[in-house]
């Protein structure tokens, strides 16, 4: 099976959105500011001992299902979403990991952003944009917390063999 073609932006791509979709893109930093604009806050990133990372009083971005929508999400079969999980990875390889399910039929999904704004100020800088990931709605945040967001993969479980049939690493987007 080859891999779908990846839309390219005019612009360097912030963002890479590959795997099963059907429309696989790599996204420009005004790309992702187009779409639709949710705001959080006051939310402080908690990390699991409890240790407060970092506080804002606003995130705001569009929520990674929106981005998911933008890729062509809603062309896929209902009971193969049922079965997938997004894959977000920032630069230095650290991911965080949402099911379908999670993103689309609980409050966890209203509060998943593409973070491009915190307390009011762009996250960007000039030449070297820098994308958050965010779960607002997690009792604790910091481990669903990313820096420097550079992908997100939908990929669905594997029927026989479990999560270890997963495609991992380079390569592996667009293989389901």
């Amino acid at each position: 099976m080859s891999e779908p073609t990846i839309s390219t932006p005019s612009a360097p791509a912030a963002l890479r959105v590959v795997g099963i979709l059907p429309t696989p893109q790599a996204l420009a930093w005004a790309d992702i500011a187009a779409l639709p604009r949710r705001e959080v806050g006051p939310l402080a990133v908690v990390c699991m001992t409890g240790r407060q990372v970092r506080a804002e009083r606003t995130y705001a971005g569009p929520l990674l299902k929106d981005l998911l929508a933008h890729c062509g999400l809603a062309g896929l079969p209902r009971p193969r979403l049922k079965q997938s999980l997004v894959l977000c990875r920032a630069a230095d390889g650290y991911r965080a990991i949402f099911t379908w399910h999670e993103l689309f039929n609980t409050r966890v999904g209203e509060g998943v952003l593409v973070v491009q704004e915190r307390g009011g100020e762009s996250a960007g800088e000039a030449a070297d944009e820098r994308l958050t990931l965010i779960s607002a709605e997690d009792l604790r945040g910091g481990p669903r917390n990313l820096q420097r967001l550079v992908s997100v993969e939908l990929a669905v479980l594997p029927g026989e063999g479990g999560l270890s049939a997963l495609p991992s690493g380079p390569g592996s987007a667009g293989r389901t």
